[in-house]
C-alpha cells in the first residue's frame, strides 16, 4: 500500500467534517459533466480565423483610406463660406459698479435672485 501524503489526509478530515462522501483523489467523479471542451488545437483554429478577419478588416481599411488620399478637393468652395458671428449669442459686460455693488448684498444664505 502506498504511503499517504499530508495532503490526502487534510482532504480525508475535510471530507469527514463535511459529511461528503470520499472520493478516490485524481479521478473524475462520473456526476460532473463536462459543458465545454477545448483543445488546445481547437483554440488555435479559432485564433488563427481572428486574426484571418482582423487581417482582412485593415486591408479594407488601408485601401478606404488610400481611397481618401487620392480624392482631390475643392479648397475654393470652402473659401466662400464666412462665418456669422452675429448669430453667437455672447453676454455682454457690465459695468464694474454693479459687481461691486454685489459683493455687499449677496446673501450665501439665500438662493439666488436674479
Amino acid at each position: 500500500m502506498a504511503k499517504e501524503t499530508a495532503e490526502e489526509k487534510l482532504l480525508k478530515v475535510l471530507q469527514k467534517k463535511s459529511g461528503v462522501a470520499h472520493a478516490p483523489v485524481g479521478k473524475p467523479s462520473s456526476s460532473v459533466k463536462k459543458v465545454f471542451s477545448f483543445s488546445i488545437i481547437d483554440i488555435n483554429r479559432i485564433l488563427i480565423i481572428l486574426l484571418v478577419v482582423c487581417g482582412v478588416f485593415l486591408v479594407f481599411q488601408l485601401r478606404s483610406g488610400i481611397g481618401l488620399l487620392t480624392k482631390k478637393i475643392d479648397f475654393a468652395q470652402e473659401a466662400n463660406v464666412r462665418p456669422n458671428y452675429e448669430d453667437i449669442g455672447l453676454p455682454k459686460p457690465r459695468n464694474v459698479k454693479f459687481y461691486i455693488d454685489s459683493f455687499g448684498n449677496r446673501n450665501i444664505f439665500k438662493p439666488y435672485d436674479i
